[in-house]
């Protein structure tokens, strides 16, 4: 049996998976039909990639932990378009990364986007055969590098950190030719806390760690076949962070990347040396656990990855339904509930937290088990909705919170693209590119109709766009004139940050709009400053100021608008049903016929229509709850 390098870490999750996995997707043939073929390997490879590129996606739009959770998606077949059409931009990626080993080493590379193409080694343990292929490898006359290549970028590194005097305080340090270093490897000033922090890189479900424990996997692939004399060196290649496209182009128009500004490769030969035991150690159990095949349950953990997008286990609803886990107002219904539970909660000497998982696998799994008075006070709303089954609703906040509006009110929202390479002039990696706007306009004491008072941009292709969706943006919303409503505003805030610093001269407009913009999770949610500014007092202002269960644990709009804006049915639309579909439809714009284009269009246009309409009514449904209580 070959096990490749995304087998490996799966079958590490814990003794059920590698049983679980092959009853799964082999059936009754589960324990003969282990595959030898490459063309498996390859895929399971190629996949891996799919999925990190999404993560990094997902994490450039700050998507939090519930939203990964509101998702209907297979952790294991990711077959989502925009990732297929997006997948050239990883090997863009890897040739960049090719380029920059070669100007800052010398000597020669062997890189290919096609893993057949790829250097590759393997070693074989009680009988596996564990398989690991090379995005880089490089030799000069000094050393040979291994650089594994990913698309996120340098930022998960340079984060790494902690403040001293009030300055931010990176365990990272850039070396010679944009490569970061380990403070203690370039004789840097170390500060007291610099080795907690660093213990970070060695967690392998960190947002680092897992990045350095792939390498590990490699470096202990390669050390257990390769013969050399000359030292080897690890390298992750990410993106730089920092990096700002300059808007040249090559001879066929195609956008231009220094390879030396734009990757940076991160020097993780010392770590992954840490971690060769613990690898060792792993691929003995993993050999146990497939010579056994235990399907029996396990305790759950970190290495479910629960609510972690594609790094979540894919069997973990099994493993909650043999542990009794409801679907619906489970323990992990509580919002802030991986932040623990407290028994003798205030009671600093004797107060014992419980993890999610802790009390999951003692056999508390329903959002009632927990005894209420282990819970916070936002906690507590949740667990007397869950047991009175009626919401919970601070009527006078929300008045008060109507009161607040100035009309006009313009709901506003942006559709955006994130490129890990840039496309236009002044952006980054990842960056928000906005390509669509949806704005309805609504007047005091009249409902807007959803057409006529309906603007709408987006942009017909892939040329750069922004500054004619700024002129609209800014023609659709004069100058001193009522509120922005946007929904959970953080978004659209960064967005138009970013329009002022590319396009100043339309700062006075965009400030303008941004300044102006009110939050409309703030009527659902809450928010300390705005109610205090209301004059409630602060304990009054952190409560939560609407609750239903079937929020669960998220207040995002797709969960918000079934309780006050049930006409509203996203599932009725046509192929864009949610932002990701957006970002993926719009992709593809230049690979389209022209009736393609055509429906690709108009169902875009109508998505986004929908996403403002929802605000428009959420608002309604709220206006209505006020005066049902009067």
């Amino acid at each position: 049996m070959k096990i490749s390098k995304t087998k490996f870490f799966n079958y590490m999750r814990c003794d059920r998976y590698p049983a679980l996995y092959e009853l799964t997707y082999k059936g009754k043939d589960a324990l003969i039909s282990f595959s030898e073929n490459l063309d498996d390997l390859f895929t399971e490879e190629l996949e891996d990639r799919k999925r990190d590129l999404l993560e990094n996606l997902q994490e450039s739009i700050g998507f939090e932990e519930s939203d990964f959770l509101d998702e209907d998606f297979d952790p294991l077949h990711v077959e989502d378009k925009l990732l297929e059409l997006m997948m050239a931009q990883y090997t863009k990626i890897e040739e960049l990364t090719a380029e920059k080993a070669l100007n800052v080493f010398g000597g020669k590379i062997i890189y290919s986007a096609d893993t057949y193409q790829q250097k590759y080694f393997e070693t074989e343990i009680n009988g596996y055969k564990f398989f690991a292929f090379l995005d880089a490898f490089h030799e000069n006359d000094d050393q040979i590098s291994i650089i594994e290549t990913k698309a996120s970028t340098s930022n998960k590194f340079l984060k790494i950190g902690n403040s001293v005097g009030g300055v931010f305080d990176s365990i990272f340090a850039e070396f010679d030719n944009g490569v970061l270093r380990l403070k203690e490897e370039i004789g840097a000033d170390i500060t007291p806390k610099y080795h907690q922090q660093r213990k970070k890189l060695l967690d392998k479900y960190g947002p680092a760690g897992k990045y350095v424990y792939d390498l590990a996997y490699q470096r202990y692939m390669v050390e257990s076949t390769l013969k050399t004399h000359k030292p080897v060196k690890y390298y992750l290649s990410v993106l730089n962070r920092d990096y700002v496209y300059d808007g040249t182009v090559d001879k066929e128009g195609k956008a231009y990347y220094n390879a030396d500004d734009v990757m940076v490769l991160v020097d993780l030969t010392e770590v992954t040396r840490e971690l060769q035991l613990d690898i060792e150690q792993d691929l003995k159990i993993i050999t146990e656990r497939l010579d056994t095949m235990q399907a029996q349950p396990v305790p759950l953990g970190v290495y479910c990855q629960k609510g972690k997008g594609h790094r979540e286990c894919p069997f973990i609803d099994i493993c909650l339904k043999d542990k009794g886990a409801p679907t619906k107002n489970s323990i992990f219904a509580y919002r802030d509930g991986h932040h623990g539970f407290k028994e003798n909660r205030g009671d600093k000497k004797n107060e014992v937290t419980y993890t999610l998982f802790e009390l999951v696998n003692k056999g508390i799994t329903k959002a009632l088990d927990i005894p209420r008075d282990w819970l916070s006070e936002k906690q507590k709303i949740q667990y007397d909705t869950f047991y009175n089954k009626k919401p919970h609703a601070e009527i006078e906040m929300i008045r008060q919170g109507l009161k607040s509006l100035k009309y006009p009110l313009y709901h506003l929202d942006f559709e955006s693209f994130a490129s890990p390479l840039p496309r236009y002039k002044g952006e980054k990696p990842y960056q928000q590119s906005l390509f669509q706007f949806s704005l309805h306009i609504e007047y005091e004491n009249k409902m807007p109709d959803i057409n006529k008072d309906h603007i709408e941009f987006l942009a017909q292709d892939h040329t750069d766009q922004r500054e004619a969706l700024v002129k609209k943006l800014i023609e659709s919303i004069p100058m001193d004139d009522g509120m922005v409503v946007v929904y959970n505003k953080g978004f659209e805030s960064a967005r138009l940050k970013e329009l002022i610093l590319l396009f100043p001269q339309y700062a006075k407009e965009l400030e303008s709009i941004r300044t102006r913009i009110f939050d409309l999770l703030y009527l659902v949610r809450g928010n300390n400053d705005f109610y205090q500014s209301l004059g409630f007092s602060k304990k009054d202002s952190g409560t939560l100021v609407y609750y239903d269960e079937k929020f669960q644990r998220s207040y995002s709009i797709k969960k918000v608008i079934p309780v006050f804006a049930p006409s509203i049915n996203y599932e009725s639309l046509e192929e864009v049903q949610n932002g990701m579909q957006a970002q993926a439809a719009y992709y593809k714009f230049p690979y389209l016929t022209k009736e393609e284009f055509k429906r690709t269009y108009t169902n875009m246009l109508k998505y986004c229509q929908q996403d403002t309409w929802a605000m428009v009514k959420i608002l309604e449904g709220l206006r209505e709850l006020v005066n049902s209580q009067t």
